[in-house]
């Protein structure tokens, strides 16, 4: 015993602190032992409370330090003193777990509250509003891997719960890439409640595909939009040259673009790169007659013999 007691003062890990102790005592077997062994027992529940001290003191694992006080009080000593000594470590373990419960609930509260506010500005502003970087800067510092892992150890499931709600409801707002992996990392708040885990894996499938469709529905409208615009778009290189948004030649162009370019991808993708640069050449090619005339005559007038040919083969 005097071994772990040295190893706990020296050594950062107390996992299978327990088991060790077990391993070496065997509770019911001592306690069944004549009255010769009352000072033997006394011993073991003492060295097993001042093991129970040194985990609490140098490693403020208050839940390892809580087993051994239990195991202590298993033992059958008859000596009071020994009694009372092993009475007080357990009654001061337990003012320390109330202190702690009460601090706990606090913090969480608190985190509540401040991700409540963040639902509430989007919710009022709507998420295009946010400065969704501060947000993300907000989220990385309270939720860092050190501070996940402290509240995974926090032993409030009814407000973890609602954490993670909370969360959740952020994340399906913010709607980036960001919100997706930070999903994946609230799964580390549950440890081994199974049952706050698989509410968190379920609402973040939920709060993913959610993510994902919206994502699609904005790129969608995107493209629309695009189209859109486009197609009430006049050729802007074709017009500088040829002087008239209505010229016969811009026309074709135009009816070229809306009934072949813009129904394949090919297609979209020449005309989205079209209108991309050419109001620079556009701006360029103005009050340049004989730039202009090169253009025509080299460049879009062929093109135009060759939409006309294929019109004129299609009726």
């Amino acid at each position: 015993m005097q071994e772990l007691i040295q190893g706990t003062e020296n050594n950062n890990n107390t996992s299978g602190l327990i088991s060790k102790v077990n391993g070496l005592v065997n509770i019911d077997d001592l306690n069944k032992q004549p009255d010769v062994f009352d000072e033997i027992r006394e011993q073991v529940a003492l060295a097993i409370k001042v093991l129970c001290v040194a985990v609490f003191n140098e490693h403020s694992d208050i839940v390892t330090a809580t087993a051994l006080i239990k195991i202590a009080q298993k033992i059958n000593v008859t000596d009071n003193e020994t009694k009372q000594r092993i009475r007080e470590a357990a009654r001061d373990l337990q003012e320390v777990v109330q202190k702690r419960t009460a601090h706990q609930r606090e913090e969480l509260n608190q985190l509540i509250g401040v991700i409540s506010n963040v639902n509430s500005q989007v919710r009022l502003h709507s998420a295009l509003a946010i400065n969704q970087e501060k947000v993300k800067e907000l989220l990385d510092n309270l939720f860092s891997r050190n501070n996940l892992a402290q509240i995974a150890n926090f032993n409030h499931s009814d407000l973890k719960r609602k954490l993670v709600d909370e969360l959740l409801e952020l994340c399906e707002s913010l709607q980036t890439t960001y919100a997706r992996s930070f999903i994946a990392r609230l799964s580390e708040i549950a440890k081994n409640d199974y049952s706050l885990k698989n509410h968190i894996e379920n609402s973040a499938d939920r709060a993913g595909r959610k993510i994902q469709v919206e994502a699609l529905k904005q790129v969608q409208q995107r493209q629309t939009q695009t189209s859109s615009d486009n197609s009430n778009s006049s050729c802007y290189i074709a017009t500088a040259c040829y002087g008239d948004c209505n010229a016969p030649e811009v026309m074709a162009f135009r009816d070229f673009r809306d009934r072949f370019l813009l129904k394949n991808i090919l297609g979209k993708g020449l005309v989205s790169f079209y209108y991309y640069f050419s109001p620079f050449w556009a701006e360029k090619l103005k009050n340049r007659p004989k730039i202009n005339a090169i253009v025509r005559k080299y460049f879009l007038n062929p093109i135009y013999q060759r939409i006309k040919k294929q019109n004129d083969a299609d009726i």
